[in-house]
This record gives structure tokens, sequence and C-alpha cells, in this order.
């Protein structure tokens, strides 16, 4: 059985994501605290922006010490998505 291309190559999810429409009311805050910047749409935090220098882990080089950066990035449900110093990768950490 043939399947259709569409489903075969990435373009269903492109659409998925863009081809759909949907609106979200929501009001948005921030607040800044000590070495960083947050933000929240309906209470809610939505990701924070780290301004001071985030040193890594004890026992971890501190060539990897970083700042601005976004940490942590949450998602709807409010998980959070980003890790800053992630094991085995820690040169790439949160979103930067």
């Amino acid at each position: 059985m043939k399947q259709n291309s569409f489903f075969r190559s990435n373009t269903w999810a492109i659409w998925l994501i863009f081809g759909t429409s949907f609106t979200i009311q929501a009001e948005v805050s921030f607040e800044k605290t000590d070495g960083q910047l947050t933000y929240f749409a309906t209470e809610n935090p939505v990701l924070s922006y780290q301004t001071n220098t985030v040193q890594p882990p004890e026992g971890m080089d501190k060539i990897y010490a970083r700042s601005g950066f976004i940490h942590p990035l949450y998602s709807p449900s409010g998980k959070v998505l980003t890790d800053p110093f992630p094991i085995g990768h820690v040169h790439q950490h949160a979103v930067f």
C-alpha cells in the first residue's frame, strides 16, 4: 500500500504548526529579580532571562559559566522545557 507523500514528509508537521490559527488572550507582565527577568502570561511564568552570570554545578569546569540566556522556558502546562547545564551537553544550555 502506497502512503500519501503528504504524510511521509514533514509537510504535515509544518501544516499542523502554521496551518492552524488560534487566539490566546493573556495579561503579560514581568518581574525583575536579582540576576533574572521573568515574563508572565496571566500570572503563569513563561520564561526567565538570565542577566547575571550563572555558574555551572559543582564539579563542572568554570568555563561553562554563562549569562544572557533563557532558562527556564515553560510549556503552557507549566513544565520546564530547558536545562541550564544538561549532562553530556553542558556547552548547550537553555536558549541563548
